[in-house]
């Protein structure tokens, strides 16, 4: 394989994992749109215009779509924490549930390496 096929499978391929976590934060969106634009150079580099024109335009679609998403979570962000002063931020319960859970982690990821 070419280094140019190499750069451009690279790119696709960090295109699919960005897309599948879009979800869990708004920077693999961010990060969608990155290899959008490393698969538009791709595109042009290979001589395929119409893909790297497409992959520019969906670039900068999914910068948009970061922008609105993070402007979002700031102002989430902003609220969550005016709410955390407003609430006692430690509390026994709070506690005891953080140790089962850690407890739980732990026992699982153990029988998980066990086997």
């Amino acid at each position: 394989m070419s280094p140019l096929t190499i750069f451009g499978l690279f790119a696709v391929s960090l295109m699919l994992v960005c897309y599948a976590l879009e979800a869990r934060s708004p920077w693999f969106i961010l990060a969608f749109a990155a290899s959008c634009a490393l698969g538009s150079i791709y595109g042009f580099l290979q001589g395929a215009w119409p893909f790297g024109l497409v992959e520019a335009v969906w670039a900068g679609v999914a910068a948009h779509r970061w922008w609105l998403k993070q402007g979002k979570a700031l102002v989430y962000l902003i609220k969550e924490l005016k709410k955390v002063e407003e609430k006692p931020r430690f509390n026994l319960l709070s506690a005891f549930f953080f140790v089962v859970l850690v407890l739980g982690a732990t026992v699982f990821f153990i029988h998980l390496f066990k086997h």
